[in-house]
């Protein structure tokens, strides 16, 4: 006698992880993109369709660097990168609460963290 067992197991919808964020008085959602880890505008998840992640790649081809004296007084070094491609620095909280975040915006409005250009940059000066 053969006993079959039969699991149940949900199928969900993998749904996107949104979070709203406060700049200034502006309420944007942003959406948590896992390949780079962190809270990016919405549908910014592939350089197709977000101008803000085309900035990293940039980083390398144009063969950018940081001197100290650039990040003096404790700047950001992703604040100073997405200055240098022409993005705005922007600050952002959680509307839920938590602490401030610097977004790098680009021409199309798309917003990434500051931290992706510091990591694709590598973190060091020269």
């Amino acid at each position: 006698m053969a006993i079959c067992i039969l699991l149940m197991v949900p199928i969900q919808a993998r749904a996107a992880k949104t979070r709203e964020f406060l700049f200034e008085s502006k309420s944007i959602p942003l959406e948590w993109n896992s390949l780079q880890e962190g809270w990016v505008s919405s549908g910014c998840h592939t350089e197709e369709k977000c101008e803000a992640l085309r900035l990293l790649p940039l980083i390398q081809k144009a063969n950018l660097i940081l001197k100290p004296v650039e990040l003096e007084g404790g700047k950001n070094p992703g604040s100073v990168l997405c200055r240098k491609l022409s993005g705005k620095v922007i600050f952002g909280a959680p509307k839920a609460g938590g602490g401030r975040t610097s977004f790098c915006q680009a021409g199309d409005g798309s917003l990434i963290p500051s931290s992706f250009l510091q990591r694709a940059y590598g973190g060091a000066t020269r």
